[in-house]
C-alpha cells in the first residue's frame, strides 16, 4: 500500500479505501481533515553512518523486533527511531482522521530524523493498518530513497520488501 500511495501523490489524487479493522469495514478517504493524534518517540539510538531505521507501531508494538533487526545488522543501520501513537498501540480501531494525522506526523518525523542523522537511506517498518500505509505513501515526497520492510513469519524477522525513490 505504501508503494501505491507513493505512485499517486496527494496533490493529484484522492483515495477511498475499504479499511477492515476488528471485523468492521470503514470507508477511509485521503482528503479528510486530520485529527490531533501524533506519534511519540519511544526509542532513539545512533551511531556513525548514513542509514536510518525508523519504525512506527500502531496496531501493535514493533519495538522488540525493530531493536533485534537493528542489533543484528550494525553494519547496515546507523540510527534507530521507534515511535508509537500518543494514545498507545493496540487493536483499538483508529479512525480515518487519526490515520491521516499519523501519516502527516510520520512524514515530519522521517524528514526531521533524516536531517538530524544526515541519512542517505531510510529503512521503514510499519505495524499499521493498510490505509495508514496508503496515506503515508501519498505524503512521501522529497525524502530520497526509502526501503520498506515486511514481517516474514517463516523466518521470524523483517526483510526488505520494496525500495522507493521519493
Amino acid at each position: 500500500m505504501l508503494a501505491i500511495g507513493a505512485a499517486f501523490p496527494e496533490l493529484a489524487y484522492r483515495f477511498q479505501y475499504e479499511q477492515n479493522t476488528r471485523g468492521q469495514t470503514s470507508l477511509w478517504q485521503s482528503n479528510i481533515s486530520p485529527s490531533m493524534l501524533k506519534f511519540r518517540v519511544v526509542e532513539e539510538r545512533a551511531a556513525f553512518g548514513k542509514q536510518l531505521l525508523i519504525a512506527f507501531g500502531i496496531t501493535a508494538t514493533a519495538q522488540k523486533d525493530t531493536e533485534n533487526l537493528f542489533q543484528k545488522s550494525p553494519e547496515l543501520f546507523s540510527a534507530l527511531v521507534y515511535a508509537e501513537p500518543e494514545a498507545g498501540v493496540g487493536d483499538a480501531v483508529i479512525s480515518n482522521a487519526d490515520a491521516i494525522a499519523l501519516a502527516i506526523h510520520a512524514k515530519e518525523l522521517i524528514r526531521a530524523y533524516r536531517q538530524k542523522y544526515d541519512a542517505e537511506l531510510i529503512h521503514l517498518i510499519m505495524l499499521a493498518p493498510a490505509g495508514f500505509a496508503l496515506f503515508l505513501g501519498q505524503k512521501l515526497n522529497a525524502l530520497g530513497e526509502v526501503v520498506s520492510y515486511e514481517w516474514m513469519r517463516e523466518e521470524g524477522c523483517y526483510q526488505p520488501a520494496v525500495r522507493l525513490q521519493v
